[in-house]
């Protein structure tokens, strides 16, 4: 029985031994097994293709803020970076309605490189709805058509840290799901984006608060955002020739 945890997306090798009050037998014949990809990771066999990735420390980097209703928008903050130094992308958890928004420069998705993901750090301090949902809260969107539309992401799409529930009404963007909830570690979230294999997307974090009760100066900080996919890697090939 292992006394750790085993890594994901890793070939392991195994035998074994029989001993009794006999003795120790022979050894068996090596035998083999693979663990599967934990969410985010590639499977045995692929390497990772970094198609996106921002840690926040080179200024804004392509990104984009803007204010769908109130004044209030994403900025970048030291107050609470992930890693306890640095720079993160924060939204403030106002105490006035607002509709906050931050926009990633376009991402081109390949297709062949099953899993497409977003993966990010999450920290959030957010009105929480106590019957359940959230008052204020933050979700994610996909545009497709250059930042023309945008689509929520579903819960389906959140192959981990799942939102918390439908924001609230007052909320200018109730009842779409969202995360909230009040202070805790950061969160790696993980998102599929294979639906839009062979795409440009632009993908855009919002935040939307009610009228009333706020968690300021905090709210949701994002930090060391990428955009990753899956392949093949070429055939090691220090001498080839097909003799065409």
């Amino acid at each position: 029985t292992p006394t750790t945890d085993l890594a994901s997306s890793t070939q392991y090798y195994w035998r074994v031994r029989p001993s009794n009050i006999c003795g120790a037998g022979p050894t068996s014949a090596v035998r083999q097994f693979s663990t599967l990809a934990a969410p985010g990771d590639c499977g045995v066999g692929t390497v990772a293709n970094t198609l996106f990735s921002d840690d926040v420390e080179n200024g804004t980097n392509g990104w984009t803020t803007s204010a769908g209703s109130g004044s209030a928008q994403w900025a970048i903050s030291t107050a609470r970076p992930y890693g306890g130094t640095g720079r993160s992308w924060l939204a403030q958890d106002v105490t006035t309605s607002s509709d906050q928004r931050l926009t990633s420069p376009t991402i081109a998705l390949p297709t062949g490189a099953s899993p497409l993901t977003l993966q990010f750090q999450s920290d959030q301090t957010m009105e929480v709805n106590t019957s359940g949902g959230c008052w204020d809260g933050g979700f994610l969107e996909v545009s497709t058509d250059g930042g023309t539309t945008y689509t929520a992401l579903p819960s389906s799409a959140m192959l981990t840290d799942p939102y918390n529930g439908a924001l609230g009404s007052g909320n200018p963007a109730a009842p779409k799901p969202a995360w909230c909830g009040d202070p805790q570690a950061y969160l790696r979230s993980v998102v599929a984006l294979d639906a839009y294999a062979g795409q440009s997307v632009k993908l855009r974090f919002r935040m939307a608060t009610d009228g009333s009760q706020g968690r300021m100066p905090h709210g949701w900080y994002v930090d060391n955002i990428k955009v990753q996919g899956c392949s093949v890697p070429a055939p090691d090939a220090l001498f080839a020739n097909g003799f065409e």
